[in-house]
Order: structure tokens, then sequence, then C-alpha cells
């Protein structure tokens, strides 16, 4: 007697392995997997022509089709961009609580820290720019965390997301431009270009046109390179600010005290009148004093409702 006559399970087993183990005719498989197809996003599709047509727009405007082409491949519909370009939180968090962020203790006593460690390019930047050094750090501070939260997108794939749809297209194509004219006349790697997903970069976060137009070589390396050297992007940041109009030693404001009658709805931050009508209307400074002496005019600003500082 053989030992599967005797041991007739095992035979059994054997058959059953063996049965488990027979390749799949193929027309089973095909009626097993013939349900399973890749869904393409029509929107994904949409996009990849809007990127092959905005070239004909980068060629027309002087980019050369070699830094199109390598900036803009592998660009791909940023489903994050699209959500965050949707939230903003710092348009929807109350004021006290952005504040409470925005100055902590940390963020003070790491600015006091910087404003030190940069003190003879701040110097510099002072002197020539005339904007304040604290000016520019409490920015830089703000901005990216002195530099350590400068973004983590593809510039070129977040502009793209941006200008091939939604509410900040004609921005996000003159950035996406001027994006691809900086890889041109920087001759920087595109791959290197990080930024938030609006597409600001550096540590002091320029925007593409802004850089073209104000970015400066703060630290004399001939290279205006806004994410690792910070006396270029703090030097970048008081030439922008120089540009639009900065005024050396000028007060921008200061905070008021309203009278309990006050029509609020003059309060919008651009009715303007000279401060001495502001002064008949019962406004005063904070200590209840007079307003200080000024022949400009001025508007009431109250960013956190009545109940806030004006």
């Amino acid at each position: 007697m053989t030992k599967s006559a005797r041991c007739p399970g095992v035979a059994l087993t054997l058959a059953l392995v063996a049965l488990c183990a027979a390749p799949e005719p193929a027309m089973a498989h095909r009626a097993r997997h013939h349900h399973v197809r890749h869904i393409v996003d029509p929107r994904d599709t949409a996009f990849d022509q809007f990127v092959r047509g905005f070239r004909v727009t980068a060629v027309a405007a002087g980019i050369s089709p070699a830094t199109y082409d390598q900036a803009m491949r592998g660009v791909h519909r940023n489903l994050r961009v699209e959500a965050l370009n949707a939230e903003q939180p710092e348009f929807v968090r109350p004021i006290w609580s952005y504040l409470d962020s925005a100055a902590s203790p940390t963020r003070v006593s790491d600015g006091q820290r910087n404003l030190a460690e940069q003190g003879s390019a701040l110097v510099s930047i002072e002197s020539k720019y005339g904007v304040p050094r604290e000016i520019l750090v409490s920015i830089w501070g703000n901005e990216t965390n002195y530099g350590r939260d400068t973004g983590g997108f593809n510039i070129f794939e977040a502009l793209a997301t941006l200008a091939y749809d939604g509410d900040r297209i004609e921005f996000a194509r003159t950035q996406l431009l001027a994006a691809l004219k900086i890889v041109q006349q920087e001759n920087i790697d595109p791959s290197q270009m990080s930024s938030s997903w609006a597409g600001a970069f550096g540590q002091l976060q320029m925007v593409p046109t802004t850089f073209l137009k104000s970015a400066v070589d703060g630290d004399g390396d001939g290279k205006r390179d806004l994410w690792h050297s910070a006396p270029d992007a703090l030097a970048s940041s008081a030439a922008e600010l120089a540009a639009d109009g900065w005024e050396r030693g000028h007060v921008w404001g200061y905070e008021v005290r309203l009278p309990a009658n006050f029509a609020y709805e003059l309060a919008d931050g651009e009715t303007s009148k000279p401060v001495t009508d502001w002064q008949t209307l019962g406004v005063r400074a904070a200590d209840g004093g007079l307003l200080p002496a000024s022949a400009e005019d001025g508007a009431i600003y109250i960013p956190a409702g009545l109940r806030g500082p004006a």
C-alpha cells in the first residue's frame, strides 16, 4: 500500500494545494479585474492643458523655451494649495489670538537675539534705506520665524495652480512670469526656489515681481539670495519699503481714545480727516491728552472692534 493510500487526507491536501496554486485562467483574470480603471480628474487634464498653453505666453514675454520647460517640468495641480487659498487663517482668527502668536514671548526673545546677531548688517541697512532695524526684524519674525519657515512648496507648481483657476488668477499669472524671469536672470536652479503656497519666498517672503523690482545683494557676495542670506533678505525688504515711500523718522500712527458717543462708521481706516477735526469730535491720545500736532490727515482704525484699541 502506498503512503497516500494509507493516509488519504494527505492526498486530498496535496490536491487542494495544487488546485489553489494553479494559474488563474486568463479569461477569469480579465473578468475579475475589468471593473478596475484609473479615474482621471477632468480638472487635472485642464490644468495640464493650461501649463502647455501658458508656455506660449511665457515665450512671448521673453522667457526662453528651455527655461520654461526646466522650471515647469513635473508640475501638477496642487490640491493643498487650493485648500490653503480657501482658508487663509490670518483673515479669520480673532485679532487677539493672532497677536498672541505673532508677538509671543518666544518670538520677542528670538527677535532680540537676531537683532544682536545681525547688528552690523542692520546698522548698514538702516543707514542706507532709513528703515529702523527693529521694523525689519519684526517683519522677519512674523513672516518666517526668522528664516525657519520659508515654505516648502515648489513655487512654479504653487503659482501655476493659482494661475489655472480661482480668485487669484491674474496675480498668479503675473507672478509666475516673474518667477520664470528670476530663473533666467539670476541663473537659479528652479528646483531650489521653494515658496509659500501663495508664491512668496525667501526669509522675508517677497513675491517674484517685488524681487525683480527691489531685491539687492546685502552681504556683498554678488548674489541676491533671499533664501539663505539674512542680510540679502533684510536689505531687500528695506529697499522695497524705501521704494514704496518709507519716510525716515516718520511715525505711521499712534493709539487714540475715542469718546463714548463716537460715530464708529467713521473708523473704517479710510475716512481721512485733519487731526484737528478728529480732536473736535472728541478723539484724544491714549493717555487722555491732546493728539500730537500734525498738519497731515489721518484715519482711525479699530482692528478688534469697538471694545479693542483704536
